[in-house]
């Protein structure tokens, strides 16, 4: 018989393998916001966010939109409302990227817009970064109403 034309699927020594992952759940919608660090502010955000819970890891991405920015908000912007705390025992839990970030202005040089994850958070942080700068987290003042922002990360639980 030839292998490449067996309908069946062939296995090294015939064993089927594990799956990578256990108790995998996938792309269950959450809603997230977007905060300032020192006064979150009631600003609008429309949200069309999913996460996947893979393990020890969750992935979380999707677009978040600031329809409308309370002038209160101030200090580091925080993208609210993660499914699940991050790990506590990690000091960066998840590093990920911004494919859009519209209404979003890089300051002091920085050309690039970028999300990480510290340890313990139920939060995003909203960084800028490149230009030969040190990064450092965008600002309320840095973001304007009607903001877009498509985000994809990963981070440990």
């Amino acid at each position: 018989e030839d292998r490449n034309s067996s309908p069946r699927l062939m296995t090294l020594a015939g064993v089927n393998p594990k799956p990578m992952w256990t108790h995998a759940m996938g792309n269950v919608l959450v809603t997230m916001g977007i905060q300032g660090g020192t006064v979150a502010g009631a600003s609008t955000v429309s949200s069309a966010v999913r996460y996947r819970l893979d393990g020890d890891s969750c992935r979380v991405w999707g677009q978040l939109t600031l329809t409308a920015k309370d002038p209160a908000m101030s200090g580091a912007i925080r993208l609210t409302g993660l499914p699940y705390t991050s790990n506590a025992s990690a000091g960066l839990c998840g590093v990920g990227t911004v494919s859009r970030a519209d209404l979003v202005t890089p300051t002091g040089g920085r050309t690039q817009v970028g999300i990480d994850i510290q340890s313990s958070s139920t939060s995003i942080r909203l960084m800028q970064f490149g230009g030969g700068q040190v990064t450092s987290a965008v600002l309320a003042t840095d973001i304007e109403e009607g903001a877009i922002l498509y985000f994809d990360i990963t981070y440990l639980l």
